[in-house]
C-alpha cells in the first residue's frame, strides 16, 4: 500500500483532535444535564413527601385538638391521672410513657422545637398563668437575670462558653426547671425542652458547683456586725404584739430538717433515719426574714441535730469567740433538741409551771421563722419536697446547698413565697427526739459559709477557751459550765418577758416526781441491803 494516498500533516491532526474534544465535551454536558434532571426529580419527590408528611401531621394535630375540644381537657387529665395511679409499675417510668403518649402532650409537643427561640423569651413577670416566668422556673425574671450575672464570672461555665456550648441562660434555666418541677426525669426534659440526658446531667453538675461561689456572697453571718445584728434582733421582736410578744436580742433561729433521698447503693443503711427513710440532714440558721445565715448539710439523716450542731463551725465559734459571732449581746434560739449554751437558748422541759410554759410559747413563736424558711424552701424547689432522686452523696449535698442559695437570692429580690397554713404546720415544731446515730461516722460533704473564724484577732482581754478532747473529763466539766451559764442567761430572759408571779410558783408536779424518785431510790437501796444479807447467809452455809 502506498502511504502517499493518505497524506498526514499537522493541520489535519489538530482538526481531528479538536473534533474529538468537542464530541467528548458534548457527551459530558449531556450526562451532567441528565444527572441534574434526575437529582431535581428526586428533590421534587422528597419535597412532595415532606409536604405530604407535614399535611398528615397537621391533620393529626387537628384531629387531636378536635378530640380535646369534644372530650374536654378536665376529662383527659382525669383519665391520665387515673391511669398513672392504677399502674403497678409507676415507679419504673410507666408514668413517663403515659405522659408523653397522652393526646394533651402530643397536641403541644411540637412547641419544644421552638421553646428556646419563641416561648422562653416571651415569658415575663407582668404576665400571669402559663406566660408567667415564675410559673415555669419558680423565680422572677429579675432574679433570674441577677443569677445569670453572678454565674457568668464562675469558672465552671468558662469552658462551655469558650467552646461554643449551650448559652448560659439555657443551662441555668434547665436546672431551675428541674429543681422546680419535682422528679421529672431526662425523658420528659428531652420531650419538653429538647435537652439530651448527657447535657441534662452536665448542666446540673456545673450549676451546683458554681453555686458554691455564689453562696459565699449570699449566705453570710454578721461577724462583728453590730448594726446588722441589731436589725435582725429588732426584726424578730417587731413581729410581736402585746398579747403575743416575741423575745428580744435574737440574732437567729436554728433547726434541722431531713431531706428524703434515694437510698445510696454504697453503705445505704447509714442514711436510714428514725422514720425508716433514707435522708440527709440539713442544719440551718435563719434571720427574721427567713433568710439563711448558715447552712450545714451532708450528714446522714440518722445524725441527731445536737450532734450535727456540735460538729459545725458555728458551735466552735460560739464557744471560742461568742462576742464576735453574737455581737450586741444577741443569742440564737433553738428547740429542746439542741444543747443549752450562754448564746443558744432552748425552752424549759419537764415542768407544768405556767410561767415556764408561757416562756416556751413565746420562744416557739419567735423560733417559728426557721420552720417558715424550711417550708418556703421546699414549696419553691419541689425536688426537696418528696424525694431528691440522685445517687451521688456529694452531689445531693451540693444540690441542697444550691437550693438554699437560691432561696436567699429570691428573698433579696423581694420574691417571697406565699405559704399556706398546711405547709407551715407540716414544718412546725420539727424536733428529732431519737438520738440514734450510725456506728461509723460519715461526713461526705460539709458546706458552711460565713461563720468561719474571722481574720480579726480576739478582743483584748477576751478569754479564748480551747475545746479539749471529748473523751476527757475536762470536756465534761467545761460543757457543764457552759450549760450552767446558759441556765443563768435563760433565767434572765424569763424574768424579762414573764411576770414574776407566774414563774416563781412552786412546781408541784416536779416536786411530786422528785419525791417519787427519792422513794424509788430508798426501795432500791433496801433491796440491795436484803440481797447482800442473803449473799452473806449463803456463804456462811457453805463454810
Amino acid at each position: 500500500m502506498n502511504n502517499n494516498n493518505f497524506p498526514l500533516n499537522s493541520s489535519s491532526v489538530f482538526e481531528f483532535a479538536q473534533m474529538m474534544f468537542a464530541n467528548a465535551e458534548q457527551e459530558n454536558r449531556q450526562m451532567e444535564e441528565e444527572q441534574e434532571n434526575q437529582q431535581m426529580q428526586e428533590e421534587d419527590a422528597e419535597i412532595l413527601q415532606i409536604q405530604n408528611d407535614d399535611d398528615e401531621i397537621l391533620r393529626y394535630l387537628d384531629y387531636q385538638q378536635t378530640c380535646i375540644a369534644e372530650v374536654g381537657i378536665n376529662m383527659i387529665a382525669t383519665l391520665i391521672l387515673h391511669a398513672s395511679i392504677a399502674m403497678p409499675l409507676i415507679n419504673q417510668d410507666i408514668f413517663y410513657e403515659i405522659y408523653i403518649s397522652s393526646p394533651l402532650f402530643i397536641a403541644q409537643s411540637w412547641e419544644r422545637h421552638s421553646y428556646w427561640t419563641s416561648f422562653h423569651p416571651s415569658l415575663s413577670d407582668e404576665e400571669e398563668g402559663r406566660s408567667s416566668f415564675k410559673a415555669h422556673y419558680r423565680i422572677t425574671l429579675e432574679t433570674f437575670n441577677n443569677l445569670i450575672r453572678k454565674l457568668s464570672s464562675c469558672e465552671e461555665y468558662m469552658g462551655s462558653q469558650l467552646h461554643g456550648g449551650f448559652p448560659l441562660f439555657i443551662q441555668v434555666a434547665t436546672v431551675l426547671w428541674r429543681f422546680a418541677n419535682s422528679t421529672f426525669g431526662f425523658r420528659v426534659m428531652e420531650m419538653t425542652l429538647g435537652i439530651k440526658d448527657g447535657s441534662y446531667n452536665n448542666f446540673t453538675n456545673r450549676f451546683v458547683d458554681a453555686m458554691k461561689h455564689v453562696g459565699e456572697q449570699v449566705i453570710t453571718w454578721p461577724v462583728n456586725d453590730h448594726e446588722r445584728a441589731l436589725e435582725i434582733a429588732n426584726g424578730f421582736r417587731g413581729r410581736g404584739t402585746a398579747e403575743e410578744p416575741r423575745l428580744s436580742g435574737v440574732i437567729g433561729a436554728i433547726d434541722g430538717k431531713l431531706v428524703v433521698i434515694h437510698k445510696p447503693a454504697s453503705r445505704g443503711n447509714l442514711y436510714v433515719d428514725r422514720k425508716n427513710r433514707s435522708s440527709m440532714s440539713l442544719l440551718a440558721v435563719c434571720d427574721h426574714r427567713t433568710k439563711f445565715m448558715m447552712v450545714k448539710t451532708g450528714d446522714s439523716g440518722r445524725v441527731h441535730d445536737a450532734r450535727a450542731f456540735r460538729e459545725s463551725n458555728l458551735y466552735s465559734n460560739i464557744i471560742n469567740i461568742p462576742d464576735q459571732i453574737c455581737p450586741a449581746d444577741t443569742y440564737i434560739i433553738a428547740d429542746s433538741a439542741f444543747p443549752l449554751l450562754p448564746r443558744v437558748i432552748t425552752p424549759f422541759s419537764g415542768s407544768d409551771n405556767p410561767g415556764l410554759k408561757r416562756f416556751n410559747k413565746i420562744l416557739s413563736r419567735t423560733r417559728i421563722k426557721i420552720e417558715h424558711a424550711f417550708g418556703s424552701l421546699t414549696m419553691r424547689w419541689r425536688t426537696l419536697w418528696i424525694q431528691l432522686y440522685m445517687l451521688d452523696i456529694p452531689r445531693i449535698a451540693k444540690t441542697i446547698y444550691a437550693c438554699c442559695v437560691l432561696h436567699n437570692m429570691c428573698i433579696d429580690g423581694g420574691d417571697i413565697e406565699d405559704l399556706h397554713d398546711a405547709v407551715i404546720n407540716e414544718f412546725n415544731s420539727f424536733v428529732n427526739l431519737d438520738p440514734r446515730v450510725p456506728n461509723e461516722t460519715v461526713h461526705n460533704v460539709e458546706l458552711v459559709n460565713g461563720i468561719d473564724e474571722p481574720d480579726e484577732p480576739a478582743e483584748p482581754g477576751h478569754d479564748v477557751r480551747e475545746i479539749p478532747n471529748r473523751e476527757d473529763l475536762v470536756y465534761t466539766r467545761l460543757m457543764n459550765g457552759f450549760e450552767a451559764e446558759g441556765v443563768v442567761a435563760r433565767q434572765r430572759l424569763l424574768e424579762a418577758v414573764v411576770p414574776r408571779d407566774l414563774w416563781d410558783q412552786q412546781d408541784q408536779h416536779t416536786d411530786g416526781r422528785g419525791e417519787r424518785r427519792r422513794g424509788r431510790g430508798r426501795r432500791d437501796r433496801g433491796r440491795g441491803e436484803r440481797g447482800r444479807g442473803r449473799g452473806r447467809a449463803r456463804r456462811a452455809t457453805r463454810r
